[in-house]
């Protein structure tokens, strides 16, 4: 199949239809809950996505819209924004997550919101940016802060850059913006993960959000 963009608002969204799966019992979930949940259809009547209008202008970032699809969105043109689970729950018991507005992307000549939600309350965040997921300084990534007092905890970028911190709000949110300039260089990937200051979590005192991938 060729298809070819007519106007930056066009996207490409490739639908996977799990039409049938045997559960074997042996998927465990992760430390969220969450796995893929493998079962058989007998009906064989699934919704398909152009049944739900999905074939319609939706935003790149748009849900899925049936429970049968596994949906892989491609973002072309300019600038990208992934965000990655985490694995280390504050003390609320609440992984902090690192995100963005619904809609937006990095993009050269503009500003970008990075949000923070779930994080601990009335405290403080600060947003670390690196382009490594390898190695930082000769420590590899990911880097397991059980040795530093954070079990279960993981942090799977360098900290080349740590943003001044912000204060999260009653419910544990935050956001911090990004700025690019007309010049900033662009196919330049980089990493980002919220540090948040939370005392009652483990011995060290941070709790690391999941990570972002951005590009511009």
């Amino acid at each position: 199949y060729v298809w070819v963009p007519l106007a930056p608002g066009d996207n490409l969204v490739v639908d996977f239809t799990i039409w049938s799966v045997a559960d074997t019992g042996s998927q465990t979930p992760d430390s969220q809950g969450h796995y893929w949940y493998f079962r058989i259809d007998s009906s064989f009547n699934l919704p398909r996505a152009h049944a739900t209008n999905y074939t319609t202008s939706l935003p790149a970032n748009a849900s899925g819209v049936d429970s049968f699809g596994a949906k892989l969105g491609f973002l072309l043109w300019d600038g990208q924004f992934v965000a990655h689970e985490g694995s280390c729950a504050g003390s609320s018991g609440a992984v902090p997550t690192i995100g963005a507005n619904a809609g937006t992307w990095p993009q050269t000549n503009s500003s970008f919101d990075v949000t923070l939600t779930d994080g601990p309350a009335n405290s403080f965040a600060s947003l670390i940016l690196s382009t490594e997921t390898s190695n930082h300084l000769g420590v590899p990534l990911p880097l397991d802060m059980g040795v530093l007092g954070a079990t279960g905890c993981t942090f799977w970028q360098g900290w080349e850059v740590a943003l001044p911190g912000v204060a999260t709000d009653a419910l544990g949110g935050a956001t911090t913006t990004l700025q690019f300039p007309p010049a900033f260089p662009t196919n330049i990937r980089f990493y980002g993960t919220w540090i948040t200051l939370d005392g009652n979590a483990n011995a060290f005192g941070i709790v690391p959000s999941g990570f972002a991938t951005m590009s511009l």
